[in-house]
């Protein structure tokens, strides 16, 4: 084998040729590698924030009551009924004030509501006859206020939905029947529209 210096010289110039190409072989490859990993991230990101936003919507969409009043009013009043009434046996469980025929706590049902009225409630013969030791006896007055104003919230809204749904000849008539239920079930009738203001 000859070793002359000519010879190295030209093994060592088609060594270095080679690595060369070699290396720009594999620079290209990891290139193309980095290139593949960022779009695959990339998508992988989109598809993500995709989903993110289609569950944003859809979220949005089941507790959008406004939405869900215009497409059901009719389940929507069913529902308001049956929740104010399950209030009511909760209240009356509790030994909270109830609401009869002649209006929360045996008031006229025509007079106004205990919650403007400028006396105070008095406590019913049976608190007085049990020395007051009842949960709600000494919180008779605000429990008959804040019923009469779930029920006063509760059927203003069913009210506006109802009200929405009619032509408007009609709205006034119906407000007013609405605000005369709302009345005898023991509530102080909300003037104004509840819908648009929540």
């Amino acid at each position: 084998m000859d070793d002359s210096p000519e010879v190295i010289r030209q093994q060592m110039e088609e060594t270095r040729a080679s690595l060369s190409e070699k290396l720009e072989t594999l620079e290209q490859q990891v290139v193309e590698t980095v290139h593949e990993a960022k779009a695959a991230v990339t998508d992988t990101v989109t598809t993500v924030k995709d989903a993110v936003h289609e569950t944003v919507a859809s979220v949005k969409e089941s507790f959008d009551i406004e939405h869900h009043m215009q497409q059901h009013p009719w389940a929507i009043l069913g529902g308001s009924i049956a929740l104010g009434y399950l209030a009511g046996r909760l209240f009356e469980h509790l030994g909270a004030p109830s609401v009869s025929a002649n209006g929360v706590n045996g008031m006229d049902a025509n007079r106004r509501s205990p919650m403007y009225e400028s006396e105070p409630a008095k406590p019913s013969a049976s608190h007085e006859s049990d020395g007051g030791h009842s949960l709600f006896g000494s919180f008779e007055p605000e429990m008959a206020r804040l019923k009469g104003l779930a029920v006063g919230a509760a059927m203003g809204v069913v009210r506006d939905i109802i009200s929405g749904s009619v032509p408007e000849p009609l709205k006034l008539q119906v407000s007013e029947v609405m605000n005369g239920f709302t009345s005898k079930l023991g509530g102080e009738p909300i003037r104004g529209e509840l819908l648009k203001t929540a």
